[in-house]
């Protein structure tokens, strides 16, 4: 999976200031270009996953589901947009796929 343009912009900006602003504490910045760059990743994983859904078997869309409302043990509970983007999403094709 290659780096997406919001994530290098975020890349780029906290290496440009580390660069120029050496004694500064970068400690808030960074958190900040890290939650960018996990946002990108998590666009770029919902837009992947967009695409593959129709093409989806049962079974692959019960786990979803399952991760959707939290029953999949041992695994983070996603934040509640994502939950309900991806219960959306398994709406959509509830009509398509048998659950």
């Amino acid at each position: 999976m290659g780096i997406t343009p919001e994530a290098r912009r975020a890349r780029a900006r906290l290496a440009a200031h580390t660069r120029w602003h050496p004694g500064d504490d970068l400690d808030e910045l960074t958190e900040e270009c890290l939650r960018e760059i996990a946002h990108s990743r998590a666009d770029e994983a919902i837009s992947s996953l967009t695409v593959l859904v129709g093409k989806m078997s049962p079974g692959q869309l019960a786990r979803l589901r399952s991760l959707a409302t939290g029953e999949v043990a041992g695994w983070p509970m996603p934040p509640p947009e994502v939950r309900a983007w991806l219960r959306d999403m398994l709406d959509m094709t509830a009509d398509a796929v048998p659950s």
